[in-house]
């Protein structure tokens, strides 16, 4: 069983590097690096690209970096990110401001390897943390259903639509956290909508494990 990453990548500075330094063991790990803004269901990329792209090549050689012109949000997106490790069997499509601890990881990755589903969803609201401005706010207040894998020859329609005989698996253990920094890129959350939104939320820390990870690279 063949597993690859396949990350997409434009104004991840804050995070890319723990994010491709977490995917231990896979048999390839890419990075589809976005020429132009992304418009559609992904909010957060800015006209003029960040650091992302020179951390990576300085920091994790060992990546595979591809590009695309592909400006929309949706399936042709997702299907060419597919595409790119079609000798494999297994694709992680994790979001690239997205971290987890060693031990999530592993069992994600000895899951995809031991099961034969096509698509592996993810319940955001259960098992997802998002993270506004730094590593004290983060909020359970996710919404989505979305698929974090799938094997290489699956391919989406519309959004994230599969095919109607595909078999799905949708994950939502115990403990199993996908720490996600949505707040961190480009336009980054400010001090001031903190501030102004200081009610909103009761916050959770991020655990000082995953903050270690950040700490390990001098980025």
């Amino acid at each position: 069983m063949r597993i690859a990453s396949v990350t997409l990548v434009r104004d991840h500075e804050k995070v890319v590097i723990p994010h491709l330094k977490m995917c231990k063991g896979v048999d390839r790990n890419i990075v589809l690096f976005l020429n132009k803004p992304i418009s559609g269901g992904s909010v957060g990329h800015s006209d003029k690209p960040d650091r992302s792209l020179e951390l990576i090549k300085k920091y994790c050689p060992e990546v595979e970096i591809f590009y695309t012109d592909i400006s929309n949000w949706n399936s042709n997106l997702f299907n060419h990110a597919l595409g790119l490790a079609n000798d494999c069997d297994k694709v992680v499509t994790l979001h690239a401001d997205t971290v987890l601890n060693d031990k999530d990881w592993q069992i994600l990755l000895t899951f995809l390897k031991e099961t034969d589903y096509d698509v592996y969803k993810l319940n955001m609201p259960k098992c997802t943390i998002n993270y506004y401005y730094d590593f004290e706010h983060g909020a359970r207040n996710c919404l989505d259903v979305e698929p974090i894998a799938a094997k290489s020859t699956t391919r989406y329609s519309n959004f994230y639509t599969y095919p109607p005989e595909a078999k799905v698996y949708t994950i939502d253990w115990p403990d199993f956290t996908v720490h996600h920094y949505t707040g961190w890129k480009l336009p980054a959350t400010t001090k001031e909508w903190m501030e102004e939104n200081k009610n909103w939320q009761k916050w959770t820390p991020c655990p000082q494990e995953i903050r270690d990870k950040f700490n390990e690279n001098s980025y």
